[in-house]
């Protein structure tokens, strides 16, 4: 025979050997052993003295004194309230919802700032927001007296020789993921969906009023006119002073659209600052950070309340010069 029909016959009588084996020995069945993993803890997050100034707003976008200021205002609703050991602090809490808002990114990555599960940051991240929501409407108010809008007027007129102006107005755009039975209503004129948040600021970049909940496709001057400012200066609930918008809004006797002057110009430009300084150190708002995928009404819901969110935190108030400083990009 020639050499590949030997091996072709050995082949053969292996494999029958084989079969012969199967047929005499039974299988035999290993008891099943369950294995026990070590149970595992979260680890311990790098608390605020270990980390230098510098350190701290590259990794939560806030001062360390900011920090500090925050969690006081929401430390009975983020303090465990149970004995067990092992407990998540309200302060690391705070930290990763920090850090998730500051870097855009997912929450997965966030979660393991801390060593939890993306469940557990989900929840964590709804319950600080939760938290945090009561405090808005005393950190973001408009000037109601006519002590605190002489002060606004005396400072518009010191950055531009604007005067009688009470706050600059604008929209910007916050992307998301819609919703994909309402798809078409978040599409904004740049073709990309997103929420129309209407925001006013004062001369130091001060967020005073916000308005949000709209649709990206919903034209500027229709948030306004179904906003609380609008029917506080038509009722002439407010003192004496006009805002500044742009051309998208109507002009009218409280606000003046653009003119080719430049005070008015730097009056109106301060708006655009303030979005930059916002979307540079909350990178969740903006698309350079990514959009969050929204995929429920509840979703889209938690999206508006990090509007709101990272909308009054660059208004507390600390005395350092981390306040309105606009985060670089190193550390992006």
């Amino acid at each position: 025979p020639l050499p590949f029909q030997i091996n072709k016959q050995e082949r053969v009588k292996d494999c029958t050997r084989g079969q012969r084996r199967q047929r005499q020995e039974p299988p035999v069945h290993l008891p099943l052993a369950r294995i026990r993993q070590p149970r595992r803890f979260w680890r311990g997050v790098p608390s605020l003295n270990e980390l230098s100034d510098d350190e701290v707003v590259q990794m939560y976008r806030l001062s360390r004194t900011a920090i500090l200021q925050v969690f006081h205002l929401v430390r009975q609703d983020l303090d465990p309230v149970t004995a067990r050991s092992q407990a998540l602090p309200g302060i690391s809490k705070l930290l990763a919802v920090l850090h998730f808002l500051g870097s855009g990114s997912f929450q997965q990555v966030s979660a393991r700032l801390v060593g939890m599960s993306q469940p557990t940051f989900s929840r964590i991240l709804r319950q600080v927001l939760r938290a945090l929501l009561p405090h808005s409407q005393r950190l973001i108010s408009f000037p109601s007296t006519e002590a605190e809008c002489t002060r606004v007027k005396q400072d518009f007129y010191l950055i531009g020789h604007f005067p009688n102006c009470l706050g600059a107005i604008d929209c910007t755009h916050v992307p998301l993921t819609p919703p994909r039975a309402h798809q078409e209503r978040y599409l904004n004129r740049k073709r990309s969906h997103s929420i129309n948040v209407q925001v006013v600021c004062d001369s130091h970049l001060r967020i005073i009023s916000v308005r949000s909940g709209f649709p990206g496709s919903v034209h500027d001057a229709h948030i306004l006119r179904q906003s609380a400012l609008y029917e506080r200066f038509t009722q002439g609930e407010m003192p004496q002073g006009w805002l500044v918008g742009d051309a998208g809004y109507p002009c009218s006797r409280w606000l003046m659209t653009p003119i080719p002057r430049p005070p008015h110009v730097r009056a109106r430009s301060l708006i655009e600052r303030t979005f930059g300084v916002l979307k540079s150190r909350f990178c969740c708002l903006d698309k350079s950070g990514g959009s969050l995928m929204n995929k429920t009404y509840v979703i889209l819901w938690t999206k508006i309340q990090l509007i709101w969110k990272a909308s009054c935190l660059p208004n507390v108030p600390i005395p350092d010069m981390y306040s309105f400083i606009e985060i670089s990009d190193f550390y992006r």
